[in-house]
């Protein structure tokens, strides 16, 4: 099964830790820019990590960031 794994603006991750993810699924980092294209692309991704401030992230982006199986904040 390949996942759609998507990274909100800059979390970074040793080169070890994203091979290791890349071999489960596709790993795409999104810039926190306009809030229209971040809803865009964690709608139907399979797993959302972050590192930022909750608040710079809208309700709506937030919301389906918690309906996800998997999300994690480092």
């Amino acid at each position: 099964m390949n996942y759609d794994i998507v990274f909100l603006d800059r979390v970074e991750l040793t080169p070890i830790s994203r091979r290791a993810l890349e071999g489960v699924g596709t790993v795409r980092t999104v810039p926190v820019t306009a809030q229209e294209d971040l809803l865009a692309a964690v709608r139907d991704a399979d797993a959302v990590v972050y590192q930022l401030f909750p608040g710079r992230l809208t309700r709506d982006v937030l919301e389906r960031c918690r309906r996800l199986k998997v999300i994690g904040r480092i």
